[in-house]
């Protein structure tokens, strides 16, 4: 079964290390949500959007990494969202930036469906959405991982979750981890 992201979030916010900035871009889970189980700890410690626009987390974990170095820089971002901007996944690798991006792939554009659904759009409370699945094809991220030059691990447990994410922490080198969570609305 997939996860639930408020259970990877929980166990991710249990094992980010003090010195931690989280750059977030989960915007189907809620940001009350993810900042409640994934606290900022100083005030330049997290990151998220405005104003609606998406793609920014993972450009913009590079340049808080650059200007922080020797601090861990965990991005936390969608699938759709990170496809708006995943040629920055070259530059963490050029510049060996030890970011950790987390992925959490339920193979579509959820928040397009919950807004949908939440204007009362008579096809959305069927369940029918137009053009906002990506599963045909589904993106491959460990193939687009390695197309960038970065290391790529899959995670379908919550126990591969918590295995790549501490691995990835003690790396000096950018790591993309898939979180495969639940598709439901």
């Amino acid at each position: 079964l997939p996860l639930e992201p408020i259970a990877v979030l929980k166990r991710i916010g249990d094992m980010l290390p003090a010195n931690a900035i989280v750059i977030e871009e989960l915007l189907s889970s809620g940001m009350n949500t993810v900042r409640h189980l994934v606290p900022a700890v100083a005030p330049d410690s997290w990151f998220g959007m405005r104003g609606g626009g998406i793609g920014v987390a993972i450009p913009q974990a590079a340049g808080i990494q650059l200007a922080n170095p020797g601090r861990p820089v965990v991005v936390l971002s969608g699938d759709g969202s990170a496809m708006y901007s995943a040629a920055g996944l070259w530059t963490l690798a050029h510049y060996k930036l030890p970011v950790v991006t987390i992925i959490f792939n339920n193979r579509g554009y959820r928040i397009l469906k919950q807004r949908t659904r939440a204007i009362g759009d008579h096809a959305a409370r069927q369940n029918q959405y137009i053009a906002m699945d990506i599963d045909e094809p589904a993106i491959d991220f460990m193939a687009l991982a390695k197309a960038h030059g970065v290391r790529g691990v899959r995670a379908e447990r919550l126990v591969e979750v918590e295995a790549a994410f501490a691995e990835s922490l003690s790396s000096d080198s950018p790591t993309l981890i898939e979180v495969v969570v639940a598709r439901e609305i």
